[in-house]
């Protein structure tokens, strides 16, 4: 435990050792994540001019609460892909898998220190979209429950992601293009698409808990643990936690093997 903690308070100081080096670009990600809602809030508020001013503001506070899910999902979808990729390059991964620690226990403490520092910078993100909007959000222990969930069960895919990238060591844009995916179901429901397209969005761990975040937000549904959905949510995050640290496991295991974590 003494040896977690100590591995945990390096990564928190490296990570904001960082920010503060380099707080421009901090800075510049906060603001262009805002920039991203502002273009969508100005999209969504010239086609509403059919709604009243209560379905107006609880579809807005229903995108806000979705935009801000997305925001840290999409730093927990990318944590282990880039900081593998970034120690190969370095040359240092050769070092970090000798270490006391497992693989596994080195992504959660380094995906830890960012989620500390991105809660701080979400903080000012959170406050302007507030200002933006106009609207006033009520948190409550459900959301942040079922917050949680949603983010662990991002990890497990983020997990699949950095497996397959110590094997094939370039994954593209595939890490890009379930970002834009979080991003367009943040803002929009799958209620109308085909059946086919709407179970394939449906299994991916970002989906369910994000409409039932709006939903809470936007009073449309009120929340009980003994929903389906609720359920639904519990398995889908297990499955994802399940099988990211199973592929990490066989990732490295198949890198040792053929001799990939030495060089890129």
């Amino acid at each position: 435990m003494k040896g977690f903690l100590n591995l945990l308070y390096a990564d928190l100081f490296k990570t904001f050792s960082y920010t503060k080096r380099y707080i421009i670009s901090t800075s510049s990600d906060v603001l262009s994540f805002y920039a991203i809602f502002l273009v969508m809030y100005l999209g969504i508020s010239s086609t509403a001019s059919g709604f009243t001013t209560e379905e107006f503001n609880n579809m807005i506070s229903g995108q806000v609460v979705g935009f801000i899910v997305f925001y840290f999902s999409s730093m927990f979808l990318t944590v282990p892909d880039h900081q593998l990729y970034n120690e190969i390059l370095q040359g240092t991964m050769e070092q970090i898998i000798l270490t006391p620690h497992n693989l596994i226990t080195i992504i959660f403490s380094k995906t830890f220190s960012l989620f500390v520092r991105d809660v701080l910078a979400a903080i000012p993100l959170f406050l302007l979209l507030l200002l933006t909007t106009r609207v006033k959000i009520t948190m409550n222990l459900s959301m942040i429950l079922i917050f949680f969930l949603v983010l662990a069960g991002v990890f497990g895919l983020s997990l699949i992601l950095g497996g397959l990238m110590l094997v094939f060591k370039r994954l593209g844009s595939l890490p890009f293009i379930f970002q834009i995916l979080f991003l367009g179901i943040g803002f929009s429901t799958i209620e109308n698409l085909p059946e086919v397209l709407s179970n394939i969005f449906l299994s991916l761990p970002f989906t369910k808990g994000v409409s039932m975040i709006k939903g809470i937000a936007s009073t449309t549904i009120s929340f009980s643990f003994l929903s389906m959905d609720f359920y639904f949510l519990i398995l889908n995050t297990l499955l994802y936690l399940v099988i990211g640290i199973f592929t990490l496991w066989l990732c490295e295991k198949i890198a040792k093997n053929r001799g990939l974590l030495g060089a890129y």
